[in-house]
């Protein structure tokens, strides 16, 4: 995301804090020293939620994969190319392998040809759900109605 970034971190060892104050501090010297500037890149301090049930860290995934497109940076998930999404769905490899896609995707099936189906069906299924996000903040403002099956500037 332009403004923020999300990450859902397994952290069997608890030390997300340290990790993440490190993982700031140099892209913060990288960032800096590439673009000739000095100083914080990010306002505050990162937050945190524990993930305890499998259906939570499932609705976690989804949200942070459909970000892009709520956001409206994107049409679909898989055209966010600083996203884990692609790798998730097998359109992209893993060469760093910072994407561990398994542990969730263990969760939607046996075989993995039906676990990256059920995910991406899981994933995308949500954007069907729901007016676009221009089009709901139009009708929030009641400059958008719907006649008799159409949206109609009103």
């Amino acid at each position: 995301m332009p403004n923020h970034v999300h990450l859902v971190v397994r952290d069997l060892d608890g030390v997300l804090s340290s990790f993440m104050q490190r993982l700031n501090a140099q892209y913060a010297r990288y960032i800096n020293y590439r673009y000739q500037r000095v100083g914080h890149l990010y306002q505050g301090r990162f937050h945190s939620k524990m993930i305890t049930q499998d259906s939570y860290l499932l609705e976690v995934s989804r949200y942070v994969h459909l970000n892009p497109v709520k956001a409206a940076l994107v049409a679909s998930p898989e055209a966010y190319l600083w996203s884990s999404y692609r790798r998730y769905v097998g359109l992209d490899s893993n060469p760093d392998g910072l994407v561990d896609r398994q542990f969730i995707l263990s969760m939607m099936g046996r075989e993995s040809t039906q676990q990256v189906l059920a995910y991406r069906q899981f994933v995308e299924g949500k954007m069907l759900e729901r007016l676009p996000s221009w089009e709901r903040r139009l009708r929030r403002l009641k400059l958008l109605r719907r006649v008799s099956g159409t949206s109609r500037a009103g």
